[in-house]
């Protein structure tokens, strides 16, 4: 499940988000914000949210279609103009409308005819039902638009109101962003260059499932040949050196279904719990007869962000480690150095 901040709107006012990216949770984690107007209570007593029952109920939700993965900021007032594709509407279309057993779901243009948005009145109970029906039938259809136009189209951020309550809920994955230069003298180690170009490749890709891929293979090099050239450096050396166990470290945006690996060994996690339903679902179509992984699916999605979150930090525990290994092993520093003027 993914980290949700709720923030209240007073009376008369309208639920939006804009916000900076400093505003955020660490980048690739997972993002639910929700903001819910308070209404006067014609009794007079305080303002308070709208209650509803839980009973199934029309929500109208909306989805950005660009052309790349970047996000300057998270606006949930995003229309049409703010999209764009590789895939262009006829002239004289205003809109493209695919009718689905769970509403019509309507793709909009932009001034350059540029498919750009996806809108629909998706009936469900909550707004994260809202948000995985309306991924679900999007994403299928988007998978044939970008088939068709042989370009990438990217889905943006989710967008659910619900107008019984006039509530918002938005769904992203936090976005990077800048850091300033601070270190004057930056270590990298030979042996270390094909695990930080990996390292590299996870961040640049906007596939959660890429990701979780990359930060596997780097987990299984260091555990494994990297771990045991360690040994042999030392030895070389003529002295020992006793690789300290690299456990899950916590982090407040983990998700909640995954903090039990919090303190657990990082080999046992990669062997246990990474391999076999993350690792192997990727690297083959069908895994002991269980059905293709659907990578399209709103739900897989989300659950590959939260892990690749995850690996993504146990993989620069052991980066850390191993580069320290190296610098105590091998006395003086063995690689390229890039210095950073003042």
């Amino acid at each position: 499940m993914a980290k949700t901040e709720t923030v209240d709107v007073a009376p008369g006012g309208t639920a939006r988000f804009k916000l900076s990216l400093e505003q955020l949770g660490a980048p690739s984690s997972n993002r639910i914000l929700e903001s819910t107007p308070n209404f006067a209570d014609p009794n007079g007593g305080e303002p308070r949210p709208r209650t509803v029952s839980s009973e199934r109920r029309l929500f109208e939700v909306k989805g950005k279609i660009t052309r790349t993965a970047n996000v300057a900021e998270i606006d949930s007032s995003y229309g049409s103009e703010d999209g764009s594709s590789y895939l262009k509407c006829p002239k004289d279309a205003v809109f493209v409308e695919i009718s689905h057993e769970l509403g019509d779901f309507r793709f909009h243009k932009n001034g350059a005819n540029e498919i750009s948005m996806a809108s629909s009145e998706v009936l469900a109970s909550d707004a994260i039902e809202a948000r995985y029906n309306f991924e679900n039938v999007v994403s299928v259809l988007v998978d044939r638009l970008a088939y068709i136009s042989e370009a990438p189209m990217y889905l943006g951020s989710t967008v659910v109101d619900d107008p019984s309550t006039g509530s918002q809920t938005l769904f992203f994955v936090a976005p990077p962003r800048q850091r300033v230069l601070e270190e004057r003298r930056i270590i990298l180690d030979n042996e270390l260059i094909p695990v930080y170009a990996l390292y590299r490749e996870a961040l640049n890709s906007s596939s959660p499932y890429y990701r979780v891929l990359c930060f596997f293979k780097i987990m299984e090099g260091l555990l494994g040949p990297l771990e045991k050239s360690l040994a042999e450096k030392a030895k070389e050396s003529g002295g020992t050196y006793e690789i300290p166990q690299a456990c899950v470290p916590d982090h407040p945006d983990i998700a909640d279904a995954l903090r039990h690996l919090v303190g657990k060994q990082i080999k046992h996690v990669r062997k246990t719990f990474l391999r076999k339903e993350f690792r192997n679902a990727m690297a083959h179509f069908v895994v002991d007869d269980y059905k293709p992984l659907n990578v399209s699916i709103s739900e897989n999605q989300s659950r590959f962000v939260d892990v690749a979150f995850v690996a993504s930090l146990c993989a620069r525990i052991l980066i850390d480690r191993h580069q320290m290994a190296l610098t105590t092993i091998n006395g003086e520093y063995q690689g390229v150095t890039i210095i950073s003027e003042a």
